[in-house]
Formats: structure tokens, sequence, C-alpha cells
């Protein structure tokens, strides 16, 4: 039978269990059985700590996360497990996900139908425990951010599931030795002798913890990596050195070309080949090519729509002046920036809004919005503001960050810089060309958060007529606007 082959075989029980986001059983391609390969030939030898990287979206966390958690439970219900992710909320997710597949998925219950709740104990976002013989304290699984205190829990099997990420890793350098000091102190001293550690990541910087934990003999890694020539994955294991298989048919050679096309050389080969970034490296290369000293901002005409993003809350209040040509050109016109609190915030807000009637304000998340509302409102001032959540869309290569840079290169924005004393570091022109010049390593990013929740604006005008009933709005969603509406940290 199936399900008893699906409890000797993590392959079978994959095929037969997990399912995609329509329902539908998923197949195992070659890039995920070598996954399950390494990890079990890690236990076969008894090797406490198993690395893999692979590319970005090929499925790391389901197969391995979710799937092989779950079959270590149906075969071991005493079996201690704990998850860590970049954040808490991401960890609570892979929490939601195990106790849907335990509690309602027929064919999970097919193979494992003595994985049930344990009798008087209450699952949370963070722990559940099955029903078990061992009386310890201890969840079945556990699951906590990188940076989280957790809990004095054990555990047998403990699994890393891309604790770094951008924010501790690019946008934050700080965080890095924080999360270093987390990852060796906090997580793995929990894990008893006899113990596994699993570690899947895909690599972000050339001095944080995945590259730190690449470098140590003790981690048997499998590096995967798409080939130069986008035809094959290639890779490096500690136990069958290096080989070559087939790409997964979801990510084939076209789809990989077009994504590289997308999100530009440098986001790719990090993202899919396994090349971590240097301090050397900026998000915005091309930034110096869009300042045009001979460019006045006459060139915007009176008819262009006009967009301004608030960043309220950073080191400094910025807002950010942006027209937009019939083409597409982005225009910067304004760029105020104080370190204000609420009375004046709102005050330079109005006086943008009666200076250029925007069609949009957009600033970072709802909270934001919300003050600002009622910081207007005390002021008799009606006034249109959006929130856009930042958070997993900041690193996405199509909508976030990076995306900037392929417009700079792209020649779609002109920065009119005629007039402005190049050498004034206060003007907020200046400021900006710094840190774009300087991301993600400056210490201030406050201007370009701003640009980026104007451009979310412009891009959102682009694609939609405001009519006067969404005018009178005062909230767009971001599901309105074309983005995954979450928390800041997740991606």
């Amino acid at each position: 039978m199936i399900s008893e082959a699906a409890r000797t075989d993590i392959n079978v029980f994959l095929s037969y269990c997990l399912k995609d986001t329509k329902g539908n059983a998923i197949t195992q391609g070659q890039i995920h059985k070598e996954i399950q390969w390494h990890i079990d030939e890690c236990k076969r030898r008894k090797e406490k700590y198993c690395g893999i990287l692979a590319p970005w979206g090929h499925g790391k966390t389901e197969n391995v996360v979710i799937g092989r958690t779950l079959h270590e439970i149906g075969n071991d219900p005493n079996i201690r497990i704990q998850i860590i992710t970049n954040t808490d909320d991401n960890s609570k997710a892979r929490v939601s996900s195990i106790i849907k597949y335990i509690l309602y998925d027929n064919e999970y219950q097919t193979v494992y139908p003595s994985v049930v709740p344990a009798q008087h104990e209450d699952w949370s976002k963070h722990k559940i425990i099955v029903d078990r013989i061992s009386k310890s304290k201890d969840g079945t699984v556990e699951a906590w951010g990188i940076g989280s205190s957790g809990t004095g829990s054990r555990s047998d099997l403990i699994i890393f599931d891309d604790p770094v990420d951008m924010r501790n890793a690019i946008s934050n350098p700080a965080m890095r030795e924080t999360v270093k000091d987390s990852f060796s102190n906090v997580w793995l001293s929990r894990l008893v002798p006899d113990g596994m550690a699993i570690y899947l990541a895909t690599i972000w910087h050339q001095d944080d913890n995945t590259s730190n934990i690449l470098k140590n003999k003790r981690w048997k890694f499998l590096v995967m990596r798409v080939s130069e020539d986008f035809s094959c994955i290639e890779c490096e294991s500690a136990f069958k050195g290096h080989y070559t298989i087939p790409l997964w048919e979801y990510w084939n050679e076209k789809a990989l070309k077009e994504q590289f096309g997308i999100i530009g050389k440098r986001a790719f080969n990090r993202g899919y080949r396994q090349q971590a970034l240097s301090d050397e490296d900026r998000t915005f290369p091309s930034s110096e090519k869009i300042f045009r000293p001979d460019v006045d901002k006459d060139i915007v005409q009176p008819h262009w729509p006009i967009v301004v993003g608030v960043d309220p809350f950073g080191q400094w209040v910025v807002l950010f002046v942006l027209a937009v040509s019939p083409q597409g050109m982005k225009v910067p016109i304004d760029i105020r920036r104080g370190k204000w609190g609420p009375t004046q915030t709102i005050g330079q807000i109005i006086d943008v809004h009666r200076d250029y009637n925007p069609h949009l304000i957009v600033c970072e998340n709802n909270a934001s919005q919300e003050a600002i509302v009622q910081w207007a409102s005390e002021k008799s001032f009606d006034i249109t503001i959006v929130p856009f959540t930042t958070g997993k869309q900041k690193a996405d290569p199509s909508l976030g960050l990076p995306s900037l840079e392929v417009e700079f290169a792209n020649g779609s924005w002109v920065v009119p810089y005629k007039g402005i004393d190049q050498h004034d570091s206060r003007h907020p022109y200046n400021v900006w060309r710094r840190e774009l010049l300087n991301h993600p390593l400056d210490k201030e990013a406050d201007t370009v958060m701003a640009m980026w929740f104007a451009r979310e604006g412009a891009r959102y005008l682009q694609k939609n007529i405001v009519t006067s009933e969404t005018a009178e709005q005062d909230i767009i969603t971001g599901e309105e606007m074309g983005v995954e509406d979450v928390v800041i940290g997740d991606y």
C-alpha cells in the first residue's frame, strides 16, 4: 500500500501528502529528492549538522520544514522539533501549516492515523504537542524567530529555515553579529547531544551567519546553483562531490532567463547561484546617471500627475514629491526632510498638498496612515493618504528596492539637478544621492524609503484611473495596489 511506503520513503510521503496552493498533490522534482537524500545521508552517517543552500523559490520550506517535520512526527511522536525562521510571524505560519495537515489532511491521516493532539494540551501559534508516551514539557513542534528568546525547551531536531534575510544581513549590518550569536548561543545550545540540526538557506552576505557556517567543516553542506548557461542545477555535496541535475520543471530555462532579465545579474546570482554580496556591493549602482545638472524642473508639465511618498517614522521625516510623465518617466520635483514632531510633520504634508495638489500620498504602513489622518483631522484638514505595508515586497526583485535599480539603469528616472550645490551635504537631493550611492550600507535610508513609497504610488496610478469615488476613500489597500499586505520583515 502507498501509505506503508510513505512511512519509510520520504519522497513517497511528500508526493502523496503535500499539496500545492491549489490543493493538488505536488510532484517531487530531482532537486527535492537530492535535498532529502542529503538529509537522510547525514542521519545515516550520524552527522549532527546538515546544511542545504538551494535557489530561491525552489520549495525548500514546503519539502523540508513542513514535509519532513510531518514525516518525523509520524514516525516518532516523541520527537521534539524546533523550527527557527527569520521572524516570529514566519515561524507561526510554519506551525499553522503543520497543524492543518495533522488535523484536516485526509492523506496524512491515512498514513499516520495515530498523530492527534495530546489530551489537555492547548495548541498555540508557537507550540503543539501530539499524543505521545513522553511526558516532556517540550513541544512536539515549537517555532520561533531567530531573534526571539523563545523558550528553554530542548530539541532532538532543529530546522533553521532561512533565518538570514535582507533585513538582518544587508539593511541592518549590525544585526549580522546578533544573528550569529542567537544561532550559536540561543538555539544550537538547545540541541541534545544526539540531536540533529538542518540549516536551509539562500545566501545573502559574505559575512552573514550562512557564510560563516559554510566555512565550518563540522557542517555537511549540499550547495545547489543554477548553471551559468541556465541548463541545469550544479550541485556541490559533502558526500557526492560535484555533479549536475536537471532544472526543476517549475523553474525551467525560460522562467529562469525571464527572472534574470527582471531582477538583474547581481540579484539573480545571489538568489539562484549562491553568490554572496559583499560590502562593496550596492543596491543602486546606476543611481549616479539619473542626476542631471543640465536639467531643470521646468521639464515637468502641469498636466503630469503628482504622487508623494512619506516616511514619517524614520531617523528623519521625509516627503518625496514625484511627477510622472504620460510615458512613465519619473521626475522628483521636491524632497522635504526634517526631524519633525507630529505638528510639524502634518504642517509639511499640508504645505506639500497645497503646493502640488498630488493625486496620491503614500506612507509607510497602516499605523502611519492612521496617525497622519488623525493629525490632519485635528487641523481640520481632509487628506487622502494611503498605506503601503513594507516587508516581503521590500526585497522583491520586481516590486521592491531592487526593481528601482532596473528603472535607473533603463533611464526611467530623471532628477532635475540644475542649480543645486553638489557640495551642500544637507541639501535633500544630495542626502538622497548619498543614500542611493551607499545603500544598503548607509546608516540612513529614509529618503530612499520615501522615494520607494512614491514610486509605488506612481505604479498604482499608471495601472488605475483615480476616480472621484476612489479619491474620497481614506484607505487603498495593499491588495488594491497589487502588493501583498504583510508584516514588516516578512520576506
